[in-house]
């Protein structure tokens, strides 16, 4: 049957051949009429010589459609009717016709779809260039007797056996609530992350409570750090020392001429706030620990009334080993 026929039959509802059986021809056709306005699937309107034409490969299946019902009157003959008679598309389908199963056989096979000869001549259809499908006879010994009729299907139906389920692995709750699940816990590795942990050297023998106890995120470059931390606190120095002696000056000029050039130290000692001083950052955020910004602090940074929080973080660092970020407050080590 034309593949364009097959589309419009089952756009008007008529997916089988029992379901075309129990219809009149001049139903059928009124109703392909109507889907194929609609669809535009085919050029002409479908008329009863050309359904009927379509019908006829299925006339066994029908019983009351009569032999006179499938012969059209002369004049209602159009050019659009197939002429040929149908057939399977198949590379040996010019040797074997005498093969062929019938058209109620091939009407009722799922993978088998006949084409017209006029169908493959305009489409330009190269039959060597479609799968190989498995050709049905009227009797099953034919492709069975004959080996070079056996083809190979185009579905393979067989599907892998699907794992039993192992029910030794199943627990009741009881079980499950009394001895728990069978799954082995997980080991740490025997080489401590040092990035996370610290070495076991590092804090034996401290109380965990205890400002000693070395904690946090190490810090990849400690000794930056460190040095950074100095220098805040050499910085921090000059500046104090600079303002302390700079009245001595009003006292007695005379006797202390030389605290004349202490705010020279005060010069010095912002300097090195605002460049060795900022060697001191965050792995975390990268956040300079001694840059003023006017921002909120984290609240669980090291802080002291009045001095506020660079000085504390310094102080803390150097002495323990350890301290926390003044903006994200991450807990940062020094030491492995």
């Amino acid at each position: 049957m034309n593949p364009k026929a097959i589309e419009l039959l089952e756009a008007a509802g008529y997916l089988d051949a029992k379901t075309i059986a129990s219809q009149k021809i001049a139903d059928i056709t009124s109703e392909l009429a109507k889907a194929n306005n609609v669809l535009n699937i085919i050029d002409e309107e479908p008329n009863i010589a050309i359904v009927t034409e379509w019908l006829k490969p299925l006339e066994q299946e029908f019983e009351n459609l009569t032999e006179s019902e499938f012969s059209p009157p002369p004049a209602q003959q159009t050019k659009s009717s197939i002429q040929p008679k149908p057939r399977l598309a198949s590379p040996q389908s010019n040797t074997q016709s005498a093969n062929f199963t019938s058209q109620k056989e091939t009407s009722s096979t799922k993978f088998a779809i006949p084409i017209a000869e006029n169908y493959i001549q305009e489409n330009k259809i190269n039959l060597e260039e479609l799968p190989s499908g498995k050709i049905l006879t009227p009797s099953n010994t034919n492709s069975n007797q004959n080996p070079q009729n056996a083809q190979t299907k185009l579905f393979d139906n067989s599907s892998a056996k699907k794992q039993a389920l192992d029910k030794s692995r199943i627990l009741k709750m009881e079980t499950f609530h009394k001895e728990g699940g069978r799954v082995a816990p997980m080991q740490k590795p025997e080489v401590n992350n040092l990035t996370r942990t610290t070495k076991r050297s590092t804090n034996e023998g401290v109380n965990p409570e205890s400002r000693f106890f070395i904690k946090g995120v190490l810090h990849k470059n400690s000794f930056r750090f460190k040095t950074g931390c100095l220098f805040f606190l050499l910085a921090k120095s000059l500046i104090i020392t600079a303002f302390l002696i700079t009245p001595l000056v009003i006292l007695d000029k005379e006797k202390f001429h030389w605290a004349v050039w202490a705010p020279l130290l005060a010069v010095i000692g912002t300097l090195i706030l605002l460049t060795a001083a900022q060697r001191a950052q965050c792995p975390i955020c990268n956040q300079k620990q001694f840059a003023i910004k006017k921002c909120l602090k984290h609240r669980h940074a090291h802080r002291w009334p009045i001095v506020g929080y660079m000085l504390p973080t310094a102080l803390h660092a150097l002495t323990f080993k350890w301290f926390k970020c003044i903006f994200c407050g991450t807990s940062v080590r020094l030491k492995e």
